[in-house]
């Protein structure tokens, strides 16, 4: 059965030219996927579709009712080898649909409502990566982040592009209040071996996320365009414990890798090529809602985000009481990130790192 999504931006799917949507029936939901439906439970999606394509793609849909009503629904595009081809297919998908005007981190706005797109792994059986693509009515919601109070050891100013901008590193006492910034570990600072206790972690063994508010002045004024997130991984005391990649992976997939790279291929605080058992590790750069076009400064130029970075590299340094030098900057990417000296590939993925105390263009590799 052939599945249309070119007019998905005016909130139209067809299955061979029959309309689908929110707010259909399961009866008519039946009859247009020629499939009989039995609901067990409502607070589960249901996976439909074994034979719909577009364009010669696999599509399947996942649909959640209440009672008998479809309540909403997301469509499924598999499968792929691996990620970058996804997103490579994801990419010239939204294009070819006119669905440009990204208004977030992950909401891209529609004549009906919102479209969030995610790329899915599947590890376990048949490994594949899908794409998700999840519809919403309604307005789309706002997520705006607010100034917090400057002081001497809590911002640094650069320049960008002929424009002034802030970093300022933001209290873990006042990260509660960032809107929308999924955070179920907590953001510490804590022990690595002991995740739990916030009173056992010590300048040799200790995992804290730090956030970064980045800012933009005009006119003496400051406006809050994003925030950034690092985590940073003191990890010399698991590290001499072989504890280190066991207790890092039980709290998250790339929190391990990062675990099983200083394992496998040296911690050493001398050697500049080595990871350093202070570790700053690149997370990610939060967008307001509606997308704030001013961060795209920084996803254009990798000048810009190198100033960026050596700002958060600076105000951590001063937070933590640990020189510069001594620190590793790193980041996990699914390809090689050429604005880092060094990487290490583990299977699949690249934990690209710096030892140094600003980042620069790179003249050797590992």
């Amino acid at each position: 059965m052939i599945v249309n999504t070119k007019q998905i931006k005016s909130g139209l799917i067809t299955v061979e030219d029959v309309p689908l949507k929110a707010g259909i029936s399961r009866s008519e939901l039946e009859r247009i996927l020629n499939i009989e439906i039995e609901i067990e439970n409502e607070f589960v999606g249901y996976v439909l579709g074994s034979n719909l394509t577009e364009d010669g793609q696999e599509v399947t849909f996942t649909v959640q009712f209440d009672n008998d009503t479809v309540e909403s629904f997301e469509v499924n595009i598999g499968n792929f080898l691996n990620e970058n081809l996804a997103d490579i297919f994801l990419n010239e998908w939204l294009e070819e649909r006119r669905i440009t005007e990204w208004v977030g981190g992950s909401y891209y706005e529609t004549d009906f409502g919102s479209l969030t797109p995610s790329i899915v792994c599947h590890r376990y059986e048949n490994f594949h990566y899908d794409i998700k693509i999840s519809l919403s009515e309604g307005d789309i919601p706002s997520k705006k982040f607010l100034p917090i109070r400057n002081n001497k050891n809590n911002s640094v100013k650069f320049e960008a592009k002929g424009s002034e901008y802030k970093i300022q590193r933001i209290p873990y006492k006042k990260e509660e209040e960032l809107p929308y910034l999924p955070n179920f570990l907590g953001s510490g600072p804590y022990s690595i071996t002991e995740w739990c206790n916030n009173d056992s972690f010590t300048k040799n063994d200790r995992r804290e996320t730090i956030y970064f508010n980045i800012s933009k002045i005009e006119n003496n004024t400051e406006a809050v365009i994003g925030v950034a997130e690092f985590t940073y991984f003191a990890i010399w005391n698991p590290y001499i414990k072989s504890e280190l990649f066991f207790s890092l992976d039980n709290l998250a997939e790339s929190w391990g890798i990062v675990g099983f790279a200083a394992e496998k291929y040296g911690c050493e605080l001398q050697n500049e090529t080595r990871i350093s058992p202070y570790i700053l590790l690149f997370e990610n750069i939060h967008d307001e809602i509606p997308h704030n076009k001013e961060l795209q400064l920084f996803k254009d130029d990798e000048n810009n985000l190198k100033s960026l970075f050596n700002s958060v590299i600076q105000l951590t340094s001063k937070y933590i009481k640990i020189p510069e030098e001594n620190m590793t900057f790193m980041s996990i990417s699914e390809n090689r990130d050429t604005m880092f000296s060094y990487y290490i590939r583990v299977e699949d993925v690249f934990v690209n790192y710096q030892r140094t105390s600003k980042i620069v263009t790179p003249t050797n590799y590992s």
